[in-house]
């Protein structure tokens, strides 16, 4: 049987007796707003912190350690299959942003960190097993060019050779690559630092809906110094600055265009360890997008009515990470739960609800306000957490999301339909462990991780080959992995 939403699912009394691990180690990322000093697993990280609320947790007796076990006929209808994995090259280790190529059958994996300068992978999808693109040519980014957190690629030209990545740096700079050939890795060929909105790109989303190729945009989330937050818009036909608009929102982690109705969404993240605030989701219209504009809507889910936030009386809010898509057609959005516990020796980190995931269902709406009470959710199992990672089946109706912090990872399949109907826990997959005989706790973060030791985990990144039936995450382990999973029988 699945499991639907809003259902009760608390935790069995199991006391935990393992110690946790918690290492922080000191990183210098230059080229940005000077020299940060944040904790590992590059600057990305601290987009995990949790938002508090007042008052104690109404329940914080301790959780299961790991993902419950699935009984024998519960969530079995997945579909789903562990097909195999392809390593990256070291240094290449966290990649948090990735795009796909479903017609020329490539992918594209950009290193977040902790090198300089970053890297971008292709990965070859022709085979069964995915392959890492090899031709011995020297990285073509420049030393002080890091973290790389924004990735599209236009596929609109017939030719594959004129499928250009775009790539935004944490550093600043929007990189063009040319795709190369089938055994060639990309090639850099131009080099943009925007004027309108200079800053920490986190983010990227690609609009590619306009019959007119001089309409087609690749938008950015800056994190501009200061307390601004912008989208910027760049051309695609001649690769300029096409200006930036304010988004009212605290911070960015994660965006999403719906291209349908044109709008693009971003979900906030709370970096700081004094001032405590709910997650909120912005909307920005691409149709009267203009430099200097702003945002026309900021939802803020901060409510305990299931109907209108995500919030659970008396305990710390749920953080959002890479955890969002968007069903353009049916104007709704899907928002993974990310529970991680900061506070020193991670108390909470195995005791409900920071051991449950929710799925939030957000209505979009088709026009600039969000709808009333726009919210629904679905409760994971008690022991299933941290979704970090998600692609859409549009096809089928099927939202996947990819776990953090877990060991081994897993892979959720929730039914979403049409988003008139109550979401459904449907699948787990768990991927396969490393040679540890004990392992962490779920929740926690082990530097340096490698995979050899702690098997698929930390799921950071996914994209979706709907024709193939096939969905590729990509990790921050060391080396990076490339995790093909089969879907829908395949």
């Amino acid at each position: 049987m699945g499991r639907k939403e809003n259902a009760e699912n608390r935790p069995a009394r199991i006391v935990n007796k393992k110690t946790t691990l918690e290492i922080l180690i000191k990183m210098k990322i230059h080229g940005f707003h000077g020299n940060l000093k944040i904790k590992y697993r590059t600057l990305v990280r601290c987009a995990l912190l949790p938002v508090l609320l007042a008052g104690t947790a109404a329940f914080t007796e301790p959780g299961p350690l790991h993902a419950p076990p699935v009984a024998p006929g519960e969530l079995a209808r997945t579909g789903m299959t562990n097909v195999g994995e392809v390593l990256e090259l070291k240094p290449f280790g966290a990649s948090y942003k990735a795009a796909i190529d479903p017609v020329a059958g490539f992918a594209y994996f950009g290193a977040a960190g902790p090198i300089d300068p970053s890297i971008l992978a292709k990965i070859d999808l022709h085979g069964r097993i995915p392959k890492l693109v090899k031709d011995g040519a020297p990285n073509p980014i420049s030393k002080g060019m890091v973290a790389m957190l924004g990735v599209e690629v236009d596929t609109s030209d017939p030719d594959p050779l004129k499928h250009f990545i775009y790539c935004g740096m944490a550093s600043g700079q929007i990189l063009k690559f040319a795709p190369g050939g089938a055994h060639e890795t990309p090639r850099l060929i131009s080099t943009l630092q925007s004027k309108s909105a200079a800053g920490t790109i986190m983010c990227s989303a690609i609009d590619l809906s306009s019959p007119d190729p001089n309409q087609h945009y690749v938008y950015f989330g800056i994190n501009v110094r200061g307390t601004a937050r912008k989208i910027l818009r760049v051309r695609l036909s001649d690769f300029t600055d096409q200006g930036a608009e304010t988004i009212n929102i605290r911070s960015i982690r994660y965006c999403a265009i719906d291209p349908v109705h044109h709008y693009a969404y971003f979900t906030s993240f709370d970096n700081s360890t004094k001032v405590k605030e709910a997650p909120q989701i912005s909307k920005v219209n691409l149709g009267t997008f203009h430099d200097g504009g702003g945002s026309v809507a900021t939802y803020t889910l901060d409510s305990t009515e299931p109907s209108d936030g995500v919030a659970r009386a008396g305990s710390d809010y749920p953080s959002f990470d890479q955890g969002f898509v968007i069903d353009p057609v049916h104007a709704c959005g899907y928002i993974g739960t990310y529970n991680c516990d900061q506070a020193k020796d991670h108390p909470k980190a195995d005791t409900w609800p920071y051991n449950q995931a929710m799925v939030a269902r957000m209505q979009l709406g088709t026009g600039d306000n969000f709808p009333a009470h726009p919210v629904s959710v679905l409760n994971l199992r008690v022991g299933e957490r941290d979704l970090a990672a998600a692609v859409i089946d549009l096809t089928h109706g099927n939202v996947y999301f990819g776990t953090d912090n877990c060991y081994p990872g897993h892979v959720y399949m929730i039914h979403v339909g049409d988003g008139t109907s109550p979401m459904e826990e449907v699948g787990r997959l768990d991927l396969q462990p490393g040679s540890l005989k004990q392992y962490p706790r779920d929740g926690d973060t082990v530097p340096g991780n490698p995979f050899e030791l702690y098997g698929e985990s930390y799921l950071r990144t996914a994209v979706i080959d709907e024709k193939h039936d096939a969905i590729y995450f990509g990790t921050d382990s060391e080396p990076g992995q490339v995790i093909k999973v089969g879907i829908n029988g395949k």
